[in-house]
C-alpha cells in the first residue's frame, strides 16, 4: 500500500478519535509513489536508501565488536574504505534506475492521445502521435 494512502488513513482515524495517537511517514529517493508533499508529518528524505544513513564507521564498528569472536577489529577508515568500494560496485546500478525514472516520467509527460471525436480513429490517433512526436523532440 502507498505511503501516502497509509498517511491519509492513520490521519483520518486519528482525527475521528478512532486511534489516540500522531503519525509520521518518511519516504526515500527510491519511493516509487505519488509525488509526496512534505509536511509536519511527511517527509521525503534526500537519500536514495534510508538505511545509507546507518552507515556510519563507528557504529558499524561497534556492531562488529559485539558480533565477532575475534579481537582484532576493522579501524573506522577501514570500514569507511570498504563503504565506498561498495558503494563504487553499485553506483551505476542506481544511476540506472534514477535516469530510467527520469526519461520514462519526462516522456509519459509528453504523450497525449486525446483528439476530437469526430475525426475517424485512424486520424485521431495519427494527429495525437505527431502531437506527442513534436513534444518529444
Amino acid at each position: 500500500m502507498q505511503v501516502s494512502l497509509i498517511q491519509i488513513l492513520l490521519n483520518k482515524a486519528a482525527e475521528k478519535g478512532k486511534l489516540d495517537a500522531r503519525f509520521y511517514s518518511i519516504v526515500d529517493k527510491d519511493y516509487d509513489g505519488p509525488e509526496l508533499v512534505e509536511s509536519i508529518s511527511q517527509y521525503s528524505w534526500n537519500i536514495y536508501h534510508i538505511e545509507n544513513y546507518l552507515l556510519q564507521p563507528r557504529f558499524i564498528r561497534e556492531v562488529l565488536k559485539k558480533i565477532s569472536l575475534k579481537q582484532e577489529y576493522l579501524s573506522e577508515t577501514e570500514i569507511e574504505n570498504k563503504l565506498r568500494e561498495c558503494g563504487k560496485k553499485t553506483i551505476e546500478n542506481i544511476l540506472e534506475i534514477q535516469l530510467n525514472r527520469w526519461i520514462h516520467s519526462h516522456l509519459i509527460k509528453c504523450i497525449n492521445l486525446v483528439f476530437n471525436p469526430q475525426l475517424d480513429l485512424i486520424q485521431g490517433f495519427s494527429q495525437a502521435m505527431e502531437r506527442s512526436l513534436n513534444n518529444i523532440e
